[in-house]
């Protein structure tokens, strides 16, 4: 049992949730910086709302890690994380469904889909969103369809090239065997999230109300 004490002291450390922020926002990071403005990947509704969900447990972690020992700042960061974790695998699972029909051939309009249609997921018509990340929150492409879309008479890199043709059946995990598509992948970052958070949560509380069990 000496472990479910050094896993309840572990999160009233600031380096685990900032290690979650971290990990967090690096997700959102490349989704922007290297696919959808390098590699022309156009983000879908639920593409945007799974960022958004990413940004939400990065900010439960920050708010966590200004003094992990506070018991309210703590809850905040427990309850955004795993409350933003479950609203990403709804958006995954929502994401994969239909990127699963389209391989199966199946014709389906998204327009009709709640939550695919192409527009702003959030409307931030502000300064600081066109000169700093622009683009962040909008929905440009269509569910389901994560292949490159680069512009016309638009001179690639080699490098460029080389992650276009890579990607060119869609973004997986590993692409040459198509396995673990963007909305697996994140499915399984929000579970992973889930159960550590719940463990840690656990540990918490069984330490908190027996404080002076021996093993």
């Amino acid at each position: 049992m000496n472990f479910v004490y050094k896993i309840s002291k572990l999160q009233d450390r600031r380096f685990i949730w900032i290690l979650m922020s971290v990990i967090m926002l690096s997700f959102v990071a490349i989704a922007y910086g290297f696919f959808q403005k390098y590699l022309y990947m156009q983000p879908c509704k639920q593409c945007i709302f799974i960022r958004i969900s990413m940004l939400i447990i990065a900010l439960g972690g920050i708010i966590a890690a200004i003094k992990p020992t506070d018991i309210f700042l703590k809850f905040c960061g427990y309850i955004l994380g795993i409350g933003a974790s479950i609203a990403g695998i709804i958006f995954s699972t929502k994401l994969n469904t239909i990127k699963e029909m389209i391989q199966n051939n199946k014709e389906i309009d998204l327009s009709n889909i709640s939550g695919c249609a192409v527009s702003p997921a959030i409307n931030l018509n502000t300064t600081s969103q066109s000169s700093i990340m622009p683009n962040l929150f909008d929905a440009t492409g269509g569910c389901g369809y994560d292949s490159p879309v680069v512009p016309p008479d638009t001179a690639l890199s080699d490098l460029q090239n080389y992650f276009v043709n890579l990607y060119s059946d869609g973004w997986y995990l590993v692409p040459s065997a198509k396995f673990g598509s963007m909305a697996s992948c994140t499915t399984f970052a929000y579970s992973l999230t889930i159960f550590l958070l719940c463990v840690m949560f656990i540990c918490y509380i069984y330490t908190k109300f027996k404080p002076k069990m021996k093993f």
